[in-house]
C-alpha cells in the first residue's frame, strides 16, 4: 500500500494534469471561435464585394 506522501504526490500530479487539460480545452475553444468569426468576416467581405460588383 502506498504511503500517505505517495498518495498526496499522485493526487497533486493528477490535479496538475486536470488543470492543464482544462487550460488546453479553453484555448482550443477560443481558437475555434476565432476561426469561426474569421469565416464569417471572410463571407461578409465576399458578399460586400459581390454587392458592389452587382450595382
Amino acid at each position: 500500500m502506498p504511503s500517505k506522501s505517495q498518495i498526496e504526490a499522485e493526487l497533486n500530479r493528477l490535479r496538475n494534469d486536470m488543470e492543464m487539460l482544462q487550460i488546453n480545452h479553453d484555448t482550443a475553444r477560443q481558437e475555434l471561435r476565432c476561426r469561426e468569426l474569421q469565416r464569417y468576416r471572410d463571407k461578409e467581405r465576399d458578399l460586400m464585394r459581390d454587392l458592389r460588383s452587382a450595382t
